[in-house]
């Protein structure tokens, strides 16, 4: 991560002197139609989630589908999610005034992302060969790969670290130093049918919840503490039946139960 935090400092130092390319001609919305209904959720899952209940050490911007410019003179890649550290969305008034804060241009943000994930849904993709050299050259530290219809063999989930102009094949599915980690878990996500998603998990292994899911814990949560009222109210009420015929008992007896 060393380069990545000359590159950044780099950047930072030198920004206001380089000159800003023409984007006149860049085209960032194109109007393409995205993935299947699978992949469309999957996109957002994964950002949804990390936006939900995580707390990261340092703040984040998490996208899907937005474009990545990396040189003038190249066409962007469109990675299905990417999460870029130590960064902050431009502002609206920002997004309205130029084009340049409307996508992810690297000399804009003054770095690459930090993670990207591609979600196979066909080997027309080339996500094991042209992407993993591009993603390489844009010095992505690490490249996330979710063959969940297995048209690559296996494993279904692959994690790449960038490791000086190439990427190594983890043998975990960690980011090391992000904090995070990605696996399989079984479910169901808005209604779509039950099966298997690539979730995020925080440094220790907690799944990283949906909004829905974080909405059905605090449901859950608040029934519990209504329950718990109501079976306290209870109680009590039961006590005071009880001391109430207690005294009734002991004013038959010609006990005063007040003395």
């Amino acid at each position: 991560m060393e380069e990545q935090k000359a590159m950044r400092e780099w950047w930072e130092e030198y920004a206001d002197m380089i000159e800003e390319p023409d984007l006149s001609n860049i085209e960032i919305e194109d109007g393409k139609p995205v993935d299947n209904i699978f992949a469309e959720k999957q996109h957002r899952l994964l950002v949804s989630s990390l936006y939900t209940n995580w707390k990261p050490k340092q703040k984040f911007v998490a996208t899907t589908n937005v474009g990545v410019f990396y040189a003038e003179s190249k066409p962007p890649i469109v990675p299905d999610a990417l999460i870029s550290f130590g960064v902050d969305f431009p502002t609206w008034e920002q997004a309205i005034s130029h084009k340049k804060y409307r996508a992810y241009f690297v000399w804009v943000f003054g770095k690459p992302p930090d993670v990207v994930v591609e979600v196979v849904t066909n080997r027309k993709g080339d996500e094991l060969t042209d992407k993993l050299k591009i993603y390489a050259e844009v010095r992505v530290p690490y490249y996330i790969v979710y063959d969940w219809m297995r048209l690559y063999g296996e494993p279904k989930v692959r994690v790449f670290k960038l490791n000086g102009l190439e990427y190594v094949l983890k043998e975990d599915l960690k980011l090391d130093e992000f904090g995070l980690q990605v696996g399989l878990w079984e479910g169901s996500f808005e209604g779509f049918g039950s099966g298997e998603w690539l979730r995020w998990y925080d440094e220790d292994g907690n799944l990283l919840l949906s909004n829905e899911e974080w909405q059905a814990q605090i449901n859950a949560e608040l029934e519990a503490q209504r329950q718990k009222a109501e079976e306290e109210k209870q109680r009590a009420e039961q006590e005071k039946q009880r001391a109430e015929q207690l005294a009734a008992k002991l004013r038959a007896l010609g006990i005063n139960p007040d003395e």
